[in-house]
């Protein structure tokens, strides 16, 4: 055991020490607290209560517990405290405030799922080998250190969508309209996928199952999960459909439920899934493509009400073309239902549904603009121009989201090599746009914006370089935004994931953790603060809300965490 050099009491300078040996719980007779007479301590809180959502590695927690001296001490003081079940790391940070002693313990690592209990022994001492104590001598500190799920009977929301795709629905937009309490929150469950440098799909969720695709390297699978305990309900390795594992490229798109079924796309191919045994249900539905990596897989299949909106090349020969021409079109199991003429093949990742119609924002050379579509009949309604010129297409931020009042918002990049541009601003710069059938461009805003907008019933939330921002639908203004915390000297936008919105609560992913924004207050009204937790979110009907991601920028080791929050 290790002791602390003397100092004068007048100092109070005492610091703490755990050590292995000696000690523990309930000798003395002595409870939580002080002792009736001496020189005892009084700490507060009376009982140490730590509360772990998660354990593993990265999940020690730092708590901070105070204690005075109750009685005068006439000399010298040695401080020794013990902890015999070796619930907290060996050393204790202390700060002392004339009587007044503030210290800092830290959980260790890899504590088991339960509570650990037991009693912190300090000890006021008037030698170095604490053989001579000062009168109430020691003092315990009770501890309760609980490491444990909850997992309540799953119920859903009345009239709320499940999260059946990427960005919860086909307008791609995370709007889930619910008011939420953060003192109800509490962990579920966590998952691991096995393999690492797999390219792992994001979530959906349909039928109390949680859907996720691994393209792994080492055996391509689709995985569902249990939504009410984090078991694998099933897993299927697509044997026999001709399907492989690529180390390059996702060969399978993240997965889309609708009305008990999981679609997803290959290659060159649609399928269908049941939902309950992962049992692939019908012969698979080419996309027209080359079976090469023409099309990468980076998003979700477009799907409504067992229709499928893909784009297609007018002709495999076209594909050798720097800006190849491509059709959308509207098939469903039974057969192509409509095509559009042309539309850039830049367009490829930029399809979202609205309740009145299909959106998409299309790239060009020299100009962008966005097309209207008639979901019925594929006719073109209505096509407003843009003028972002971008000589680099992937950084449109991912196309259009549809609000609930059919506005359609899009953030895009001027990225002019270097040039500014006419109207003065500068030859970098996002700009967020609010579209509208039948009226046009309703406004537009340049700032530092990243990823895409979440749009809510008054406003629409975007991500700028250090803050979230809150702007009007009518006109774009910034009505209020929340510095987000910085960590490891980062520069830009530290939020890796999507805005997550309900009724009262924006959430977000930085690179140190999940945050909840109060959108009353615009203060933080909830926080996971773990660098591990980072990744991409998702709020089920059932009132779970998950972070998906590895949170390790070294490694591709999927890790699903669920939340209560209902």
């Amino acid at each position: 055991m290790r002791a602390l050099a003397a100092v004068r009491i007048s100092l109070l300078a005492m610091a703490f020490t755990l050590t292995a040996c000696g000690g523990g719980g309930g000798s003395n007779g002595a409870s939580g607290g002080a002792t009736s007479n001496g020189n005892a301590l009084i700490f507060s809180p009376p009982t140490l209560d730590v509360d772990i959502p998660f354990a593993g590695p990265e999940n020690s927690k730092e708590v901070t517990v105070s204690a005075t001296a109750s009685g005068a001490i006439d000399g010298d003081v040695y401080v020794k405290v013990t902890e015999p079940t070796g619930t907290f790391k060996p050393n204790i940070s202390v700060r002392v405030n004339n009587r007044n002693i503030t210290a800092t313990l830290v959980t260790i690592a890899n504590l088991p799922t339960g509570t650990r209990s037991g009693k912190i022994k300090v000890q006021l001492c008037r030698d170095y080998d604490c053989k001579n104590e000062y009168p109430g001598s020691p003092s315990y500190l009770p501890f309760n250190v609980s490491s444990a799920w909850r997992q309540p009977q799953l119920s859903s929301w009345a009239g709320v969508a499940d999260w059946g795709t990427e960005r919860y629905n086909q307008a791609r937009n995370p709007f889930v309209p619910v008011t939420l309490d953060p003192q109800q929150f509490s962990p579920r469950w966590e998952w691991r996928g096995q393999d690492t440098f797999a390219h792992w799909s994001r979530i959906a969720i349909g039928g109390d199952k949680v859907i996720i695709t691994d393209n792994s390297m080492y055996g391509l699978s689709q995985i569902a999960l249990n939504e009410g305990d984090g078991q694998q309900a099933w897993k299927n390795p697509f044997t026999g459909v001709g399907l492989s594992a690529s180390n390059v490229l996702p060969e399978v798109s993240s997965p889309t439920i609708e009305s008990g079924n999981i679609y997803f796309k290959g290659l060159s191919s649609y399928w269908q899934q049941d939902s309950t045994t992962g049992i692939i249900k019908n012969t698979p539905l080419s996309s027209a493509w080359s079976g090469t990596a023409t099309e990468p897989i980076y998003e979700t299949l477009n799907v409504e009400k067992g229709v499928f909106y893909d784009f297609a090349p007018i002709s495999q020969s076209v594909l050798t073309q720097p800006d190849y021409p491509v059709t959308l079109r509207a098939r469903a199991v039974s057969g192509e239902l409509w095509r559009t003429s042309w539309i850039s093949a830049a367009a490829k990742r930029h399809i979202v549904i609205g309740n009145k119609g299909i959106y998409i924002y299309s790239w060009y050379v020299d100009h962008t603009d966005l097309r209207i579509i008639d979901k019925a009949s594929g006719t073109i309604r209505q096509t407003i121009g843009d003028n972002v010129i971008n000589t680099n297409p992937s950084v449109i931020y991912g196309g259009a989201v549809v609000g609930p009042d059919e506005g359609v918002y899009v953030v895009s990049n001027y990225n002019r090599g270097g040039v500014s541009g006419s109207d003065g601003t500068p030859p970098n710069i996002a700009r967020l746009d609010r579209f509208e059938e039948g009226k046009g461009k309703i406004w537009s805003v340049n700032g530092t914006f990243c990823g895409k907008p979440t749009v809510s019933d008054d406003h629409v939330y975007i991500l700028a370089s250090d803050r979230l921002e809150a702007r009007r639908l009518n006109d774009g203004g910034l009505d209020w935004s929340w510095p987000f915390p910085k960590v490891y000297n980062e520069v830009g936008c530290p939020a890796p994931s999507d805005i997550l919105v309900t009724r009262n609560l924006a959430f977000l992913n930085t690179r140190d953790g999940i945050y909840a924004v109060d959108l009353t207050t615009h203060q933080k009204a909830w926080a996971f603060v773990n660098p591990m937790a980072t990744g991409d979110l998702a709020l089920s009907a059932n009132g779970v809300l998950y972070s998906v991601g590895s949170g390790d920028p070294n490694y591709r080791t999927a890790r699903i965490r669920a939340f209560n929050v209902k």
